[in-house]
């Protein structure tokens, strides 16, 4: 169990004084004595040593070389003890397939850390003060009652910040932080923030009604993409060349829109890629390129026809992110990125950000030989 796991690992040394991690830990005492090659277990006591220890450290050498020909000795080391931790679940909404899913991970990836019996609670009133609760929500499975006159779209990002926020208040300490949960499939929120921490995006304009944006029709830098600022996967994306196709795409989207909800006007870069970047505390471990596949086309996300390159250097973006997370406050997300050189260089050049989502999926790349859309790998039983 929890308490008795250990988080020691072992390390061989070489004349340069590199560490070499032996391993697997936790293996079976049979293993480490039949196979060996670094295999090791330790329970978490004191190290004891001399002909008279007791420590319940069991290991094996790297290929099982005599212990004395491993001139620079072995190194263990301690990390520190991993603390409670629990995984928060949201049972009042539609129950969907991947929520299941994403449970599952998060319960055969906790021991792996030590926590082999996650504290589970789906109520703010059951948490245990001081411990570490990770979650995920998306908008498919988080549903709350809304007040009369409340729109689902524009009061979900607050209601799932509030609802988190209420584990936080009795003494849970959660990642990620519900205060990102704000800006969730909510752009008004997003082109404030950005504006507010001076992230670079492109010109934005918040529009609550087609009279305002035939106002400013004159003083607007064509070309731009119209918006739905509670939208998500480019979905409903509209674009304007000239004023007189922007006073006419303002007034097809709010009469097509719910009442209330505004739009987001953005200049439109013109380049044909994008950048979709995943990271965790500040740190990307997924990326690839978005192509369009026209400069006409108002995006390059797949439902667009854009294609996807998975060749995208992410230890060169990754200061960039550390700083991104570092300011916006949002430490967990995936962010698409633009720039307007066609062949930027990503080390030394900051990009433009479109948007981040605390909560996104990973793309997995399409075959070696795929010559079609993103869009049409997708539908195929290799993409699920």
């Amino acid at each position: 169990g929890r308490r008795k796991r250990s988080t020691l690992q072992l390390f061989s040394l070489d004349a340069a004084g590199q560490f070499h991690p032996l391993g697997p830990a936790h293996s079976l005492h049979r293993d480490i004595s039949l196979k060996g090659n670094g295999a090791f277990s330790h329970w978490r006591h004191d190290i004891t040593f001399g002909p008279a220890g007791i420590s319940l450290l069991r290991f094996s050498t790297p290929r099982n070389v005599p212990l004395h020909s491993l001139k620079h000795g072995i190194v263990a080391v301690i990390h520190p003890m991993v603390p409670p931790i629990g995984l928060i679940e949201f049972n009042k909404g539609k129950q969907v397939g991947h929520q299941e899913l994403f449970r599952e991970l998060f319960l055969q990836s906790l021991p792996t850390a030590g926590a082999d019996s996650p504290h589970l609670v789906d109520t703010a009133e059951d948490v245990r003060e001081g411990t570490r609760y990770l979650y995920r929500i998306g908008s498919g499975e988080f549903q709350l009652p809304l007040q009369q006159g409340e729109i689902y779209e524009k009061r979900m990002p607050y209601q799932m910040y509030e609802w988190y926020h209420e584990f936080e208040k009795r003494g849970g300490v959660l990642f990620p932080p519900p205060s990102s949960y704000k800006f969730y499939q909510n752009k008004i929120a997003l082109s404030r923030l950005f504006e507010e921490k001076h992230v670079l995006t492109p010109k934005t304009f918040i529009f609550p009604n087609a009279a305002e944006a035939e106002k400013a029709a004159g003083s607007i830098r064509y070309p731009v993409i119209v918006k739905d600022p509670y939208g998500f996967s480019s979905l409903g994306i509209q674009q304007a060349s000239d004023t007189s196709e922007f006073k006419e795409v303002m007034l097809r989207y709010f009469s097509q829109a719910i009442p209330g909800v505004e739009a987001i006007v953005q200049e439109k870069v013109i380049a044909l890629r994008e950048a979709r970047v995943s990271y965790v505390d500040g740190r990307p471990f997924h990326g690839y390129w978005r192509t369009r596949n026209k400069l006409s086309s108002a995006s390059a996300a797949s439902n667009m026809g854009g294609f996807q390159n998975f060749d995208f250097p992410l230890a060169d973006i990754a200061p960039y992110i550390q700083e991104f997370a570092t300011i916006t406050g949002v430490p967990v997300g995936g962010v698409d990125f633009i720039w307007r050189e066609a062949e930027p260089d990503v080390k030394s050049t900051k990009p433009l950000t479109l948007e981040v989502s605390p909560t996104s999926d990973l793309n997995p790349p399409s075959p070696s030989n795929w010559n079609k859309t993103y869009a049409e790998f997708k539908k195929t039983p290799s993409f699920h």
